[in-house]
């Protein structure tokens, strides 16, 4: 599907948003009735805020970070009701879920026109059919090719105002996206040459995105390789899918409250690791064959810029160290609870067979349960 994309360009080194306000106005001006979905944060941009007050538009907001199936089909009745016919996101995952559930729902109507403006370098949503949304604390997930956004506009001022956990995980959930597609059963030279693209940006880039006293030409430059990033892992995702560490990351976020990127490098950076150190015993589910995957490993460990396997487990560790990330305290009991939530489709498409045995052994690293083996 063709993908319309717009990236502000402006000099100023603080935004007041004026231009992407300016292609907001034109775009809604088109259509009946929009419906813009956003979380509450939206206040702290008062020239968005000012343009969606006078313009002919309906808001919804009524949503968590990681958003429910109530929440969702609230704002669908909300779009039934007030007879809207288009849609525009501005914000994170968490918006993107809610306009494409919305999107979903509405598939038997012609056309309802998308507007995506991603305002953190992460989930990718802008460039993928998938959205994921929560019931009793279950995920469930929608895919389809029509909930892809027609047009995204990418405004990398919005990166400046991230806080500084939001950078890192929404950072990793990128970086995760793009490791996962790497060694998808479903990848291909196609999403491969996104997987490689990805990591190689996140991995040149990732110092100035987070230093905060970097110079201000060095962070513009990694906030606009950053939204590249995201999007190209989300390119990724969106051939390959993803692979164990989502499956094992979902009831990690709901039932600790983390953000989806934090739970995600908790799985991967012991999924790797565990792959690369009993690859030879583990039973391999891609058709291409064993040796095959240990190939794109050693293609991930080319991109990290190591000679080894143990060289690039040693960097994606040391690179979780530097995040300075929460590892959340388990119990035997939730590590039950967690084993019980894996999403069995999702680990269809990882590489290897992981039994409960692997997935309780594999949590108790993840989360510093005991000191144990593999």
């Amino acid at each position: 599907m063709g993908q319309k994309i717009i990236k502000i360009k402006t000099e100023e080194k603080e935004s007041d948003y004026s231009k992407l306000c300016e292609i907001l106005e034109k775009w809604i001006s088109t259509k009946s009735k929009v419906m813009i979905v956003t979380l509450r944060s939206i206040k702290r941009y008062p020239k968005i805020l000012q343009l969606m007050e006078k313009t002919k538009s309906v808001h919804f907001t009524d949503f968590t970070p990681n958003p429910t199936y109530e929440e969702v089909m609230k704002a669908y009745e909300q779009f039934k009701k007030e007879k809207c016919d288009s849609l525009i996101a501005i914000g994170g995952g968490s918006a993107m879920d809610v306009a494409k559930c919305i999107k979903f729902y509405n598939l038997d109507k012609e056309n309802v026109p998308f507007l995506a403006v991603p305002t953190t370098a992460g989930t990718g949503s802008e460039a993928t059919k998938f959205a994921v949304i929560y019931k009793d604390g279950n995920k469930l997930s929608i895919e389809d090719e029509r909930c892809i956004p027609k047009e995204v506009i990418f405004d990398y001022h919005f990166l400046e105002n991230l806080p500084i956990y939001q950078k890192k995980v929404t950072m990793m959930d990128a970086f995760c996206h793009a490791l996962e597609s790497f060694w998808s059963v479903n990848g291909n030279q196609e999403s491969h040459c996104y997987s490689h693209d990805a990591l190689e940006t996140i991995l040149e880039y990732m110092d100035d995105y987070l230093n905060e006293n970097a110079d201000l030409k060095k962070k513009e430059i990694a906030y606009k390789k950053m939204f590249e990033a995201s999007y190209f892992a989300g390119k990724a995702i969106n051939i390959a899918k993803t692979t164990a560490g989502h499956a094992m990351c979902y009831k990690i976020t709901s039932m600790y409250g983390l953000a989806h990127g934090h739970a995600t490098i908790l799985c991967n950076r012991i999924i790797f690791r565990w792959m690369v150190e009993n690859i030879d015993d583990l039973e391999c589910i891609d058709k291409r064959g064993k040796e095959y995957t240990k190939d794109i490993l050693k293609e991930i460990a080319n991109v990290f810029k190591v000679d080894t396997l143990e060289e690039a487990c040693n960097k994606l560790d040391m690179i979780f160290d530097k995040l300075d990330l929460e590892i959340p305290e388990v119990t035997e009991e939730q590590i039950e609870e967690l084993i019980s939530s894996v999403n069995a489709d999702r680990m269809k498409n990882h590489p290897f067979i992981i039994t409960d045995k692997n997935l309780d052994i594999l949590y108790k690293k993840i989360l510093n349960y005991d000191i144990i083996s593999y």
